[in-house]
């Protein structure tokens, strides 16, 4: 389908550029839309990447610390204090005047706080997310562990998400078992070697199940929290560019043959047809 649009489609060829006096109205017209586009660009990466929460709950915050530490009210004596000794703390100079301390200190203290609100909610969302009993219920019988699962998913997440705000709170991928993956590996590696390596392979494992698998397991799973996909480092970088064989970089769906019907099970019979 792709060769033949490009076969029938009309093709884009630019006029030639003959230096009017529209190019420097074009060039500033395209610089323009650069700069949007660029804005716009950064001010999404910016909240997909603070997502559930919002740079506004950091102005809130920001605002909320300055009141308090210039009014001091009664009621929040006990948080006024510790934004006192917090601001005082500060390697500030000796003549810096209070207004100016309160509200530097104020935008650090509300900083630490947005980035902990922040991670706390995201850890949350990876954590509820990864319930699937709803998967399996009737929709006229839900059970009450959905329901309440349901409200603290709403109350979690945050508004108005986009296409990759949900990026950073996604469900981590499980580490299997240590046991599992070496049986696997050697279910793998069976028909392709003789019964002399098969049992050297066996003794490796198992040595290697013993020593130093279960504390590489263990980092594995820690990274398995602490980065979005704990694969692709090393997938990436021993697996993927470890060879330099070339790819197959062309390819077409024409080639799949009875792609939902198979007219027999034997190979030879097939390929002859």
């Amino acid at each position: 389908m792709a060769e033949a649009r490009s076969a029938v489609a009309t093709p884009r060829v630019q006029e030639k550029d003959l230096g009017t006096t529209d190019s420097l109205v074009d060039f500033l017209k395209f610089y323009r839309q650069m700069i949007v586009r660029n804005y716009f660009r950064f001010r999404n990466s910016i909240r997909n990447g603070v997502w559930p929460t919002s740079t506004n709950n950091l102005g809130v915050a920001c605002a909320f610390s300055v009141y308090l530490l210039e009014y001091e009210p009664a009621s929040a004596q006990a948080i006024t204090a510790y934004l006192k000794r917090a601001v005082q703390g500060l390697p500030l100079p000796s003549k810096t005047p209070r207004w100016l301390a309160n509200l530097i200190g104020s935008m650090g203290i509300s900083f630490i706080f947005f980035i902990t609100l922040m991670k706390v909610r995201q850890y949350l969302l990876r954590i509820l997310l990864a319930y699937r009993g709803w998967m399996y219920e009737n929709v006229r019988e839900v059970s009450l562990k959905t329901k309440l699962w349901s409200l603290t998913v709403k109350f979690v997440s945050g508004y108005q998400p986009s296409l990759y705000s949900c990026q950073r709170s996604l469900p981590r991928m499980p580490v299997p078992p240590l046991e599992e993956t070496l049986g696997k590996l050697l279910d793998s590696l069976k028909p392709l070697c003789s019964e002399e390596e098969f049992k050297e392979y066996t003794k490796q494992a198992n040595e290697f199940e013993s020593t130093v698998g279960p504390r590489l397991q263990r980092l594995l799973y820690l990274k398995s929290w602490w980065a979005p996909n704990y694969v692709s480092d090393w997938w990436e970088k021993y697996v993927y560019l470890m060879s330099r064989c070339s790819l197959l970089i062309n390819s077409n769906y024409y080639a799949l043959d009875n792609y939902r019907w198979t007219p027999t099970n034997r190979q030879s019979t097939w390929r002859g047809n």
